[in-house]
């Protein structure tokens, strides 16, 4: 049996999970502290481009980016839990690559979701934000915004560790 609660409850907990492990991961400095801000604020973004659009009337479809940002997300978080075995053997960073393209990725789609939900959230009579969707577009703005500065941080960090990469950030 499939009940709307249910349906909410295993996105929550998703979520939940998912987003959890990450914040761990990053406390213990395994991933950078970039990935779980990307990921956490586009869920953000997401949910409320989808809540919006819900009380419009309007469904947005999951998008192919978001599915495969997830295949991403998941296969990577699995191969760093595993400390990157079997590709670890051979020097191949496959994890670090799936979660970057994860992050990459987020920021795509969440741009598309927000895309697909625009005509709501701005009236094309008056050009303005419509009444209580003006505190939820300004979410977007401060999470984009975020989008942008983090992944302009995990470039400049990506491009540092490849030009360095014995500098040790543990000075003892």
């Amino acid at each position: 049996m499939v009940t709307d609660f249910g349906k909410v409850m295993d996105a929550i907990a998703d979520k939940l999970l998912v987003n959890g492990l990450l914040i761990i991961l990053a406390y213990d400095r395994i991933i950078s502290i970039v990935i779980p801000v990307v990921i956490i604020s586009r869920d953000i973004v997401v949910d409320s481009c989808k809540m919006i659009s819900g009380q419009n009337g309007k469904v947005v479809a999951a998008s192919i980016l978001g599915k495969i940002k997830t295949i991403c997300m998941m296969s990577g978080l699995t191969l760093t839990m595993f400390y990157n075995l079997p590709f670890e053997l051979i020097g191949f960073p496959v994890a670090d690559i799936l979660l970057i393209a994860a992050v990459v990725l987020s920021v795509i789609s969440g741009c598309e979701y927000f895309y697909g939900v625009r005509d709501i959230l701005i009236s094309k009579k008056e050009s303005k934000i419509k009444g209580c969707e003006c505190i939820l577009f300004i979410l977007f703005s401060f999470s984009f915004f975020s989008f942008f500065f983090a992944t302009l941080g995990l470039i400049f960090s990506l491009i540092f560790f490849c030009v360095f990469p014995n500098h040790n950030i543990n000075h003892h």
